[in-house]
């Protein structure tokens, strides 16, 4: 855990924050367990979201949703690239970790994470009359 913890901060400062983009995550939280009896959602302690660069790759950022909370806000911590995001849940009672979700991927554009570097292109075609 320390580990992750170092890689988010080291994620956080290494880049400035106007070259970041924040995402809101969303997800369906499980309603049983895989007995197949009902989970209520009190017994959910938190949903955690692994981020990684690559397809089931290590995450390099990791994102806790404590409770039954069903959306997340990160930080702007995104750089632009491909990311790949899976969530898993873990019971109170049981404290048990779930599977992985399916993979979300998602793109932050070089405009969208620098817009200050980012111009429009010059106008074309002028003429005089």
């Amino acid at each position: 855990m320390r580990r992750i913890i170092q890689a988010v901060v080291l994620l956080a400062v290494s880049s400035p924050l106007w070259g970041q983009v924040e995402k809101t995550f969303t997800w369906v939280n499980p309603t049983s367990y895989v007995d197949g009896t009902v989970m209520p959602p009190s017994d959910i302690k938190q949903t955690t979201i692994s981020v990684a660069p690559t397809s089931g790759g290590t995450p390099t950022l990791v994102l806790v949703s404590t409770g039954a909370a069903s959306t997340y806000t990160s930080l702007p911590v995104f750089t632009s690239g491909t990311w790949y995001a899976r969530a898993q849940t873990t019971s109170i009672s049981l404290g048990t970790t779930s599977g992985y979700s399916n993979e979300a991927v998602f793109t932050v554009g070089v405009c969208q994470a620098n817009p200050l570097s980012c111009t429009p292109r010059a106008p074309t075609n002028l003429s005089v009359q």
